[in-house]
């Protein structure tokens, strides 16, 4: 299971992610993900608390990315685990995104 706190901060919107990012949360969310992208240029993934991210999940990961290159804006995931940062540097994900 999935929980996301959602918060504007002046431009830039953070999501917060909390639990499991797998295939179930990632089609649940994804409309939102969508939504956050669409309604901000700078948007924060704050990954301090994600446990788990799936394919399905990093699919949710690179359609926002797209989002954001279209419209020249930025995405940046920041406080990510170890455990899900290895996931992300297997699937190549570092070289296309900024993580802080």
């Amino acid at each position: 299971m999935l929980e996301i706190r959602k918060e504007a901060e002046g431009e830039k919107i953070v999501l917060y992610l909390d639990g499991r990012l797998d295939v179930n949360a990632a089609r649940d969310n994804e409309a939102m993900f969508i939504e956050s992208a669409a309604e901000t240029m700078d948007l924060v993934i704050d990954c301090e608390n994600l446990t788990y991210i799936s394919s399905a999940g990093l699919r949710d990961f690179i359609h926002m990315q797209k989002d954001m290159d279209a419209k020249k804006g930025s995405l940046v995931i920041k406080n990510v685990s170890q455990e899900v940062m290895e996931i992300f540097s297997t699937t190549g994900f570092v070289s296309i995104m900024h993580f802080e």
